[in-house]
C-alpha cells in the first residue's frame, strides 16, 4: 500500500520530474493489474490522513478492476464483502461544505458499486440490497450512475457477444419499475411533492416567506427534486420508460413541466431559475421516449411553453427563453403528425411555433436565440407537410391513410384532428414565409457607417471569417432547407409573388430608401437562393413555346426595387448589394434565357443594366459595411465577380450577342479588381472573371473585328502580360541571395506567380469546357482560337523560366533552416507546383501537337521535381503525357526512360524497403499511380519503337519492388496505388494480344516470387480489408501466369519433343510446382523482413488454399487456347472466388481482433 501511495502523490503532484512522473505512471498501471490491488486501495480508502488525490486514484482503481477484473475475486463471497466494503467507504464519506462539490472518490466508490450490480448475479434487486446500507443521498447517487453504467457495459458486451448485451439490457429494464416507484415514494414522502403544488394543504413554506429556515428548507427541497429528476432521466435515457407504471411516469413528467415554468410569479412556485437546465434535460428524456399515456399531459405542456418563452424573452431572460425553445422544438420534431393536424391542438401548437420563430435575435449575438431551435421545428413540421402530400397525391382529400400513418407517428388524429388541407396548409406556409423573412432581415447595423478608409485595405483578411454585427447569419445558414419546402408548398408562382409583396410592401410604408425596406429587400433577396432548385424544376418542366412562368414576374418586381433602396453611387455597398448579387449569381442561369425567349427585351436591359452596375460597383475599391467587408463570408467583391460571369455565361447560353458595353464592363471589373492592394486575397473573383470573359468571346457575333481585337486584347493585358511580369519578378527574387532577409520577398513573388497561373488556369479550363461540350458550335469560335493559340504560345514561352522555378533547390535548404517563414514558403511552393501541374495538364488537352516541344523539358522538371513537397502534382501531369503520346511510338523510349530514372533514383530505391512508402505517401502514392499508367498504358500499345520493349521491362524492374514492398504500407492510400500497380502489372503480363507478351513472359518466371511478395504483403496489410476485392483478383490473376508459364512451357516441350496437347490437368499440376517455388522464395523475403515470424508464414500457407483457383485458371485457359481439356465439372469461378473472399475476409477480421498481430501457428485462418 505504501508503495500505491508514494507513486500515486507523485503521479498528482505537478513538481514531480517528468522522469519519475512517467516511472509512477507506469509502476501504477502495471500494479492494477495484480490481484494485491484490491486490498491496496480498500487500504488507502480506509485510512485516514489521506490526501484526496491519492483517494481519488485509489476509487477508480476499484471501479476500473470491478467493471473489467471482477473475476480475480474468487470464491463469489469475496465479492459480497467488497459490495459491504463499498457501501461502508460511500457511507462513511463526509458530506460536502455547502456550495462546495462532492467528493470524486465516493463517485468513483458508486462507480465500482453499479457495476458489482450488473455483474453480481445474486443481486436481483439492488435496491434490497443496498438500500439498507445506503443514505437517500447515496442511494440516488448511485442509482443515478447505475443505467450510465448499464449502457456501457452493453455497449462492450455488444462487441463480443449480442446476447450478453442483450440480457443487461433486460436486466436494467427489469429493475426501473422498482427504481420509479422508489423514486415516487421519496419525494412525494419528503414533502417535495406539496412544493411543486403551492395549493397542498402541507408543504414548504411560501416563496414569499424569506426567514432563514424557510430559505433553508426550501434549498433542502429543490436540491432534492432535482436529484430525484435527474435520477429518473438517466433511467429514461437507457430506454426504461415504458417499463415504468403509467402512474410514476405522469408524476415525473409533471414535476418535470413544472421545473420548466420555475421563476414565474404567475404561479408561484417555490424552485429557483436554477432548477431549468436540470428539468430541460429531464422533459427532453421524457418527450424523447414519450409512450401513449404521455401524450396528452405533454401535449398540455408543450402548447404552455411558448408563451412562456415569449415572456421570459421579453423581460430580458434569451438564455431561459431559449431552453425553453428547445424543449418545444424537440416536442414538434418528434410529434409532427400531431402538429399537421388541422385540429385546435394542432392550429395551437403551429401557432406556437410562428410565436417562438418570431421572437427577436439579439444584434450582434452569435446564435439565432429562441427562433433557431424553433427554426429546426418548422424544418421538421414542414417536411412532414410535404411528406404528407405526395403520399396523398399533391393534395387532394386525404383519408383514412393520412389517419393511420399520424398515428403511428405519435399522437392521435381522430375526429377533427386530421391533416391540414391544402388552402389551410399554403395559409400556414404563407404566415411562416412572413416570419421567416422578418427574422432573416437583417439589423439595423447592416446600413450603418462603413469601416474607416483603409481599414479594409492594408492586409489580406482570413478567408471564411465574418462579422456577425448586422446579419443574423445562425438563422440565415438554417433558413434555406425551410425556404426550399415552403416554396414547394405554395407554388414557385405564389412564393415568389409573396416576397415581392413583402418587399413593395415595406417600401410603401416606410419609403423606398429607408433601412426597413432595404431590410426587407434584402432578407427576400437572401431567401432566393433557398428556392433555386424548385425554380430550376419549373424550367425544366416548361415546353419549347410555353409563356414565361408566374414567378419570372415577381422575381424581375424585386429587382425593380434594388435601384430606389440601393441609395446613390456614393453609399457604401452593404449586406443588399451582396444578396442581390449572390442571387443572380444563382437564378441568372434561369432569368436570362426566359427573358430571350419571350422577347421581352426591354427587362432583359433592365436586368443587364442592374447586374453590371452593381457588379462594378462591388469590384471597386468603394466602403462596405462590416458585414461585406474582405475576408467575410459574404464579401461582396467575391459576389460580384461570380455575378458579371453568370451574367456573361447566361447570355452566351442563351444566343444573346455580346455587346461592347458587356465586355467593356470585364475589363473594367478586371482592372478594378488588378488595382485593389488585395488583388491575392481575391484569386477566385479573379477566376470567375476570366471565365466571364471566355463566355463573353464565344457570344462575340461573326465578322465583328473590332470587339474581337478588344477581347484579345482584354486577355493579353489582364491574363498573359501580368503572367510574364510575375515570372520575371519571381526569377529575380530566386536569383537574389538567399539569406533569410529575402525570405519574405521571395513568398511575395511566388504568391503572385501563382495567383497570375490561376488566371491563366481559369483561361485554359474555360477554353477547354467550349471544346469538350457543345460550345465549340457557339458564334465567337475564331475569337477563342485565336486567344487559345495565346495563351498556349505563353504558356510555352514562359515554360523554361517556369521550369526553373518549379526546380530551386537552394532556396528551399535555405527555407527549410528558417521558421515560420520557411514553413511559409513551401507552403506557397506546393501550391505554385499544383497549379504548373492543372495548366499543363489543360494546355495537352487543348492542343497535344503543340505541347509536344516542351514535353523533354517538361519531363525532366517532373524528375527534379517528384520527391520535393508537391512535386507529385506534376508526375500526375506525367501520367497525362504518357496516355495523350504513348501510342507514338518515337516517344516510347523517352516518356519511359524519364520514368525508369525517376524509379531508379536514391529516394525511389529507399521507399522500396518494406513500407518504405509510410515515410513519404505522397511521393509514393504518386509513383505508384506512373508505373500503374505506364502499365494499362503498355498494354494498349501495338507499335512498338526500337528499344521500348526493354525500356519497360526496366520499368518493371525498378517498378516491382516498390510496389510489393507498399502493398502492406500503412498510409492508405500508398497502400492502394500499390495494389493498383500489382493489378495493371499483372494485366499486362497476362495480356496475348500485347507485342511485349513473349519476352514478359520470361520476366514474370523470374521476378515471380516478388509478385507473390506483394500479395503476401497485400493480404498481411492492415487495410486488407477494405480492398479485399483487389487482393482476391491479385490471386486470381497469380494463379493465371502460373498458368500461362506452365502452358508456354508445355508447348515448347511439344514442339521439341513431340507429344500431345497441355491438358487441364498437367497445367495445374505445372503451375502448382512453379507457385510452390514462387512462395518459397516469398516466404523467405517476407520472413527475413520481419513482417511476419516463420511459425505464423507456416501458418498462413498452410491454410492458404491455392488449389481451386489454380483448377479454374488452367481449365479457363486451356479452353481458350483449344489444347484440351474441360472444366470436368468442378466449382464455377464465382464460387471459387466467393470462398476466396471469405476465407480472407475470416483472416482479416482475425488480425483486427488481435490488434493487428499476425496469427500464430494452429490457429485457424478458415
Amino acid at each position: 500500500m505504501d508503495d500505491f501511495v508514494r507513486c500515486a502523490a507523485l503521479l498528482a503532484s505537478p513538481a514531480t520530474d517528468p522522469a519519475l512522473r512517467a516511472q509512477a505512471d507506469a509502476w501504477l498501471a502495471a500494479f492494477r493489474l495484480e490481484p494485491a490491488a484490491w486490498a491496496a486501495a480498500l487500504g488507502v480508502l480506509r485510512s485516514a490522513g489521506v490526501p484526496p488525490e491519492v483517494r481519488l486514484q485509489a476509487a477508480s482503481l476499484l471501479a476500473w478492476k470491478v467493471k473489467r477484473q471482477l473475476g480475480q475475486l474468487q470464491p463469489v463471497e469475496r465479492q459480497a464483502e467488497l459490495a459491504e466494503a463499498l457501501a461502508g467507504l460511500a457511507e462513511a464519506a463526509p458530506a460536502p461544505p455547502p456550495g462546495q462539490a462532492r467528493d470524486p472518490a465516493v463517485r468513483c466508490v458508486c462507480v465500482a458499486l453499479a457495476n458489482l450490480a450488473i455483474q453480481c448475479s445474486g443481486w436481483v434487486r439492488p435496491l434490497d440490497t443496498l438500500g439498507p446500507r445506503l443514505s437517500r443521498e447515496r442511494m440516488l447517487e448511485f442509482l443515478t450512475l447505475l443505467p450510465q453504467e448499464c449502457e456501457d457495459a452493453a455497449a462492450a458486451a455488444q462487441a463480443a457477444s449480442a446476447e450478453v448485451a442483450w440480457g443487461l439490457k433486460a436486466r436494467a429494464h427489469k429493475w426501473s419499475p422498482e427504481v420509479a416507484a422508489w423514486l415516487h415514494a421519496l419525494h412525494s414522502s419528503s414533502g417535495a411533492a406539496a412544493a411543486a403544488s403551492p395549493g397542498a394543504a402541507q408543504g414548504p413554506p411560501s416563496p414569499h416567506q424569506h426567514s432563514p429556515a424557510a430559505a433553508q428548507q426550501r434549498e433542502e427541497w429543490e436540491a432534492l427534486t432535482l436529484a430525484v429528476l435527474g435520477c429518473f432521466g438517466a433511467w429514461v435515457k437507457w430506454g426504461c420508460l415504458q417499463y415504468v407504471a403509467p402512474h410514476h411516469a405522469a408524476y415525473f413528467a409533471s414535476l418535470a413541466g413544472e421545473l420548466l415554468f420555475a421563476g414565474d410569479p404567475a404561479r408561484g412556485l417555490p424552485f429557483s431559475p436554477t432548477c431549468l437546465p436540470a428539468a430541460v434535460d429531464a422533459a427532453s428524456e421524457i418527450i424523447e421516449h414519450a409512450t401513449e399515456e404521455l401524450q396528452p399531459l405533454l401535449v398540455q405542456l408543450a402548447a404552455a411553453l411558448p408563451a412562456r418563452a415569449a415572456a421570459l424573452a421579453a423581460a430580458g431572460g434569451g438564455a431561459a427563453a431559449e431552453e425553453l425553445s428547445h424543449v418545444f422544438s424537440l416536442f414538434v420534431g418528434t410529434h409532427a403528425p400531431l402538429c399537421a393536424a388541422s385540429g385546435p391542438q394542432g392550429r395551437a401548437l403551429r401557432q406556437g411555433l410562428l410565436q417562438l420563430l418570431a421572437l427577436p435575435v439579439e444584434p450582434g449575438g452569435d446564435g439565432g436565440g429562441a427562433a433557431l431551435p424553433a427554426m429546426g421545428a418548422l424544418s421538421d413540421l414542414l417536411e412532414q407537410l410535404a411528406a404528407a402530400r405526395g403520399r396523398h397525391g399533391g393534395g387532394g382529400a386525404w383519408g383514412e391513410g393520412a389517419g393511420e400513418a399520424g398515428d403511428a407517428a405519435g399522437g392521435s388524429l381522430d375526429g377533427a384532428d386530421r391533416p391540414m388541407g391544402p388552402q389551410e396548409q399554403a395559409c400556414f406556409a404563407a404566415s411562416a414565409l412572413e416570419v421567416l423573412l422578418a427574422q432573416v432581415a437583417p439589423h439595423a447595423a447592416a446600413f450603418q457607417s462603413p469601416p474607416p478608409a483603409g481599414a479594409g485595405g492594408t492586409a489580406p483578411a482570413q478567408r471564411g471569417t465574418h462579422s456577425p454585427e448586422g446579419v443574423p447569419h445562425a438563422l440565415r445558414g438554417e433558413a434555406a432547407a425551410v425556404v426550399d419546402v415552403l416554396g414547394d408548398l405554395l407554388g414557385a408562382d405564389v412564393a415568389l409573388t409573396a416576397l415581392a409583396a413583402h418587399a413593395e410592401t415595406a417600401a410603401a410604408r416606410h419609403g423606398p430608401a429607408s433601412l426597413p425596406a432595404q431590410a426587407a429587400l434584402d432578407a427576400c433577396l437572401h431567401v432566393l437562393d433557398g428556392m433555386s432548385g424548385l425554380l430550376d424544376t419549373s424550367c425544366a418542366e416548361r415546353g419549347a413555346g410555353d409563356p414565361p412562368p408566374g414567378w419570372l414576374a415577381g422575381l424581375l418586381r424585386l429587382y425593380a426595387l434594388v435601384p430606389e433602396a440601393g441609395g446613390s453611387s456614393g453609399a457604401p455597398l452593404t449586406i443588399l448589394h451582396a444578396d442581390l448579387l449572390a442571387s443572380w449569381a444563382s437564378l441568372g442561369r434561369l432569368v436570362m434565357p426566359l427573358l430571350q425567349a419571350s422577347h421581352q427585351h426591354q427587362q432583359q436591359e433592365a436586368v443587364l443594366q442592374l447586374v453590371v452596375g452593381q457588379s462594378l460597383r462591388a469590384l471597386s475599391s468603394q466602403h462596405r459595411t462590416a458585414d461585406v467587408a474582405p475576408g467575410s463570408t459574404e464579401d461582396v467583391v467575391e459576389r460580384g465577380a461570380a455575378a458579371l460571369r453568370t451574367l456573361c455565361s447566361s447570355a452566351a447560353a442563351c444566343g444573346m450577342p455580346t455587346t461592347p458595353q458587356l465586355l467593356a464592363a470585364v475589363q473594367q471589373g478586371m482592372a478594378a479588381l488588378q488595382a485593389s492592394p488585395q488583388y491575392q486575397q481575391y484569386q477566385e473573383a479573379h477566376c470567375h472573371l476570366v471565365a466571364g470573359l471566355v463566355h463573353a468571346l464565344h457570344g462575340i457575333p461573326p465578322g465583328d473585328r473590332q470587339l474581337q481585337a478588344q477581347a484579345e486584347a482584354a486577355v493579353r493585358q489582364h491574363v498573359l502580360e501580368p503572367l510574364a511580369a510575375a515570372l520575371g519578378e519571381a526569377g529575380a527574387a530566386l536569383a537574389a541571395s538567399p539569406g533569410p532577409q529575402h525570405l519574405q520577398q521571395l513568398r511575395g513573388a511566388l504568391w503572385r506567380l501563382h495567383a497570375r497561373l490561376r488566371q491563366l488556369q481559369a483561361l485554359l479550363n474555360s477554353l477547354e469546357s467550349y471544346e469538350e461540350g457543345d460550345g465549340g458550335s457557339l458564334r465567337g469560335a475564331e475569337v477563342s482560337l485565336g486567344v487559345r493559340q495565346a495563351a498556349l504560345a505563353t504558356l510555352l514561352a514562359c515554360w523554361p523560366r517556369l521550369g526553373e522555378v518549379c526546380r530551386w533547390q537552394r532556396q528551399a535548404a535555405a527555407a527549410a533552416a528558417a521558421a515560420p517563414a520557411g514553413a511559409s514558403l513551401a507552403s506557397v511552393r506546393r501550391e505554385l507546383l499544383q497549379e504548373v501541374a492543372h495548366c499543363l495538364s489543360s494546355a495537352m488537352a487543348l492542343d497535344p501537337a503543340a505541347f509536344q516541344q516542351a514535353l523533354p523539358s517538361f519531363a525532366e522538371t517532373a524528375a527534379a521535381c517528384c520527391f520535393q513537397p508537391g512535386g507529385g502534382a506534376l508526375l500526375r501531369h506525367l501520367q497525362q503525357a504518357v496516355e495523350a503520346y504513348g501510342p507514338l511510338p518515337h516517344l516510347q523510349p523517352p516518356l519511359l526512360g524519364t520514368v525508369r530514372a525517376m524509379l531508379g533514383a536514391p529516394q525511389a530505391r529507399a521507399l522500396a524497403a518494406l513500407r518504405g512508402g509510410d515515410a513519404d505517401p505522397e511521393a509514393t502514392q504518386a509513383l505508384l499511380s506512373l508505373l500503374g499508367c505506364c502499365m494499362r498504358q503498355a498494354a494498349q500499345w501495338r507499335q512498338l519503337a526500337p528499344g521500348a520493349g526493354a525500356e519497360v521491362e526496366a520499368v518493371l524492374s525498378l517498378g516491382l519492388p516498390l510496389a510489393a514492398a507498399n502493398a502492406a504500407c500503412h498510409h492508405r492510400d500508398a497502400s492502394h496505388a500499390a495494389l493498383g500497380a500489382l493489378t495493371a502489372l499483372l494485366a499486362l503480363l497476362l495480356d496475348r494480344r500485347s507485342p511485349l507478351h513473349g519476352a514478359l513472359l520470361g520476366f514474370a518466371r523470374r521476378q515471380g516470387a516478388l509478385l507473390v511478395q506483394g500479395l503476401l504483403l497485400a493480404l498481411l496489410s492492415l487495410n486488407s480489408a477494405s480492398h479485399l476485392p483487389k487482393v482476391v483478383s491479385l490471386m486470381s490473376d497469380m494463379a493465371l501466369l502460373a498458368a500461362s508459364l506452365a502452358i508456354a512451357q508445355q508447348q515448347q516441350q511439344q514442339q521439341q519433343q513431340g507429344g500431345g496437347a497441355p491438358t487441364a490437368e498437367s497445367v495445374c499440376s505445372a503451375a502448382g510446382s512453379q507457385l510452390g517455388c514462387w512462395l518459397g522464395e516469398a516466404r523467405a523475403a517476407v520472413t527475413q523482413s520481419g513482417a511476419l515470424s516463420e511459425e505464423a508464414m507456416a501458418a498462413l500457407l498452410a491454410q492458404w488454399q491455392w488449389q481451386p483457383v489454380l483448377q479454374q485458371a488452367a481449365a479457363q485457359l486451356t479452353q481458350q487456347r483449344g489444347v484440351g481439356g474441360a472444366n470436368g465439372g468442378g466449382a464455377s469461378m464465382a464460387e471459387v472466388r466467393r470462398g476466396m473472399q471469405r476465407s480472407l475476409r475470416q483472416l482479416a477480421d482475425l488480425m483486427r481482433r488481435s490488434g493487428g498481430q499476425y496469427p500464430q501457428q494452429g490457429v485457424p485462418l478458415c
